[in-house]
């Protein structure tokens, strides 16, 4: 009995395609600008580190909002 050779390559969704790079295969759909699981796994990294690179910088860095001290 032989297995069938997919070469290597996923499978892609029938008329889906990345938003950016227009690929068709990937192995996780991701959230990007245009909606819900618009671009491929690459471009959504490259995304969310572009997002992650303009928003403000935390205001207490390092400290937990649960972070409890004990009175003194």
């Amino acid at each position: 009995m032989e297995v069938p050779s997919h070469d290597g390559l996923l499978p892609g969704i029938p008329g889906k395609r990345c938003a950016h790079c227009n690929t068709q295969t990937t192995p996780l759909w991701r959230n990007g600008p245009d909606g819900p699981k618009t671009l491929c796994n690459a471009c959504g990294v490259r995304d969310n580190r572009r997002h992650a690179k303009v928003r403000p910088p935390s205001r207490n860095p390092g400290k937990s909002l649960m972070t409890l001290e004990a009175p003194a």
